[in-house]
């Protein structure tokens, strides 16, 4: 069946003509229009064997969703023809375990992606169209800090988390906001290249999509699912963690000063030394440990952590003083009164903390409409406590060192006390450089304290520190593997009833923690770390297996809200066995995720599988 269907692109693209053909083998492929002839290669294609099939109420929108979690959402032009396409679902979804040999795959190796199933029916309340949701975001004001939300709530974040804007009035949910934040950055960058490069189309891009290195499971996901809400393909994107994207920016700085014969850094990127990379964002500072291989790419000698000490908590702490001199109500005023000089102090207030020194004044130019704004409430401008510890001069605030030095010391103090605790790590051991990248990298008086506290070390800043993630992720996204091995961070488990073979018997009638992945354990990239056997009993369509974590030295024997946590299911979608069978789960990572593939014993045949962490 072959024919004209609307694709959903994205929240702001909203549904697109696109020429679709199903062949006999189960493919949905998709063309920009009808092809000319059956050789031509498809844009993009999925594969609807055990696909799962949403049909709306609306007659005419329907969504499916295949056995690997890969989506799409289609609208036909009318309800018949949904229907027609529908049908033909139905019929390659009917299969039984030995009608067709296309529903398997011989390939162990496939990419199995994160994803959430469609909850039942009734169990959720009613969507906001995108027509609402946009409309909703032009209502909006600025988000504040939107990025530090994700970090904060790591641990109960859910597709359903909202977020509210600047004046705590508007609220949306945070997938959409950050699908919009995505989206726009898509539709600007791919408009200035078009105009350089003419030809180009969208294929022909692949986009890196960079996080923190500390956000656990469920916030990469989350990440990922924004971006596929944005309209990029899974297919066109890799995910990518900060610190080890400035990393690679690093080593490309260094072979280039290297060729341009300038003195290098002490062997700093040379085959086998080992570096930590601090980056010093906004939100948070992430921390990696990496090993340079002779191939040029990068193995994980530590896993990845770091804390909440980013260059937004010195920004916090200015504006807290600002609070404290005009008075908590003036600043409140002036926020909701004066936004657009509320917004460039806030940039100024950024800028400016990179600048001091530990003997430095900082100066900060005062909007005119704060200084009549705190001239309303105090003729004096200042509370009594500050008047010796600033200066207005004209509409120039003068803060000493001291005041200065007090607003940084704490989370400096706290970011050096995390790198030599992790430098005194046995698996960190060797590591002669330094590297300080982010925006927060740029404020002297971190660096200083940095190069005083490890003179020993070699501790480097590029220029632009600021830039250095983003340079990094443009060379990973032109590598095929650029990281060979990860740490695990936590002993990864799933759940299992006493009594199957692979352990021994336990009196307790609780779900044993069957361990597949051990906290510290070297995990080589792509490669299958454990395997696990799962029954599957007559005629059962699908399977979930849960999978939890945990932090303790060992892990443990027992699942149990004292010892561990769980943070996600693994899904399998089968057909209906005819028989009693064993599946063999294996689970691999990528370079950011999990990858599970389970196979049938008796045949060998395999079946992709769906992790999902946004519970």
């Amino acid at each position: 069946m072959d024919g004209l269907l609307k694709r959903k692109i994205s929240i702001f693209r909203g549904y697109q003509d696109r020429w679709f053909v199903l062949t006999d083998d189960g493919l949905m492929k998709q063309y920009e229009k009808k092809p000319s002839n059956a050789s031509q290669k498809a844009k993009w294609e999925i594969n609807i064997m055990l696909a799962d099939i949403d049909k709306k109420k609306d007659g005419l929108r329907f969504n499916i969703t295949s056995n690997n979690g890969q989506s799409i959402k289609l609208k036909a032009q009318s309800e018949d023809e949904r229907e027609k396409w529908t049908e033909c679902f139905k019929k390659c979804n009917s299969l039984d375990e030995e009608d067709d040999e296309e529903v398997f795959t011989s390939d162990s190796n496939q990419e199995a992606r994160f994803d959430e199933p469609e909850p039942k029916q009734g169990t959720r309340k009613r969507m906001e169209s995108d027509a609402d949701i946009l409309e909703k975001f032009k209502e909006m004001t600025i988000l504040k800090r939107t990025l530090i939300i994700l970090p904060t709530f790591l641990q109960k974040l859910k597709k359903s988390m909202t977020i509210k804007d600047i004046t705590g009035k508007n609220e949306l949910k945070a997938l959409d906001v950050f699908a919009f934040c995505i989206e726009y950055i898509w539709n600007t960058l791919f408009r200035r290249i078009k105009e350089q490069i003419t030809n180009l189309n969208e294929e022909n891009i692949h986009w890196v999509l960079t996080v923190p290195a500390i956000w656990n499971e469920d916030a990469r996901q989350f990440m990922l699912e924004a971006a596929k809400k944005a309209g990029i393909e899974e297919e066109r994107l890799t995910l990518a963690l900060e610190p080890e994207a400035a990393a690679f920016c690093c080593k490309s700085d260094e072979i280039q000063r290297r060729a341009t014969g300038q003195v290098g850094r002490l062997g700093s990127f040379d085959t086998g030394a080992r570096f930590l990379v601090v980056d010093l964002g906004g939100g948070t500072v992430d921390i990696t440990s990496n090993e340079i291989l002779e191939s040029g790419q990068l193995k994980e000698i530590h896993s990845a952590s770091g804390g909440p000490w980013g260059g937004n908590t010195i920004n916090t702490r200015i504006w807290k003083l600002l609070r404290g001199i005009f008075g908590d109500k003036t600043v409140t005023n002036f926020i909701a009164e004066h936004r657009d000089d509320y917004l460039a102090l806030a940039r100024k207030v950024e800028l400016k903390k990179r600048t001091v020194t530990y003997d430095g004044k900082m100066r900060l130019e005062i909007p005119r409409s704060l200084i009549i704004e705190a001239s309303k409430s105090n003729p004096d401008m200042f509370a009594e406590e500050y008047k010796d510890k600033v200066k207005l001069i004209k509409n120039i605030l003068i803060f000493s060192p001291d005041v200065m030095l007090q607003i940084f010391k704490d989370g400096i103090d706290k970011i050096i006390i995390y790198v030599q605790d992790l430098l005194d790590q046995p698996n960190t051991k060797g590591v002669s450089t330094i590297l300080l990248v982010g925006g927060y990298a740029s404020c002297d008086l971190l660096k200083d304290a940095m190069k005083t506290k490890f003179n020993n070390l070699t501790v480097i800043c590029p220029l632009d520190p600021d830039l250095a993630v983003l340079k990094g992720a443009v060379i990973m996204g032109h590598m095929d593997t650029p990281i060979v091995g990860r740490i695990a961070k936590f002993h990864y488990g799933i759940a299992m009833v006493p009594g199957i073979e692979q352990s021994p018997q336990l009196t307790s009638t609780k779900e044993e923690f069957h361990t597949i992945i051990r906290k510290g354990q070297p995990i080589q990239i792509n490669e299958v770390v454990t395997g696990y056997d799962f029954p599957i009993t007559f005629n059962k369509e699908e399977a979930f297996i849960q999978i939890y974590a945990s932090d303790d030295e060992e892990p443990p024997k027992i699942i149990s809200s004292d010892n561990c946590r769980k943070i996600g299911h693994i899904r399998i979608k089968l057909p209906k066995f005819r028989r009693e069978a064993r599946l063999k789960i294996g689970i691999s990572t990528s370079e950011t995720e999990f990858k599970v593939v389970a196979r049938d014993e008796h045949t060998g045949k395999c079946f992709e599988c769906v992790c999902s962490f946004l519970n």
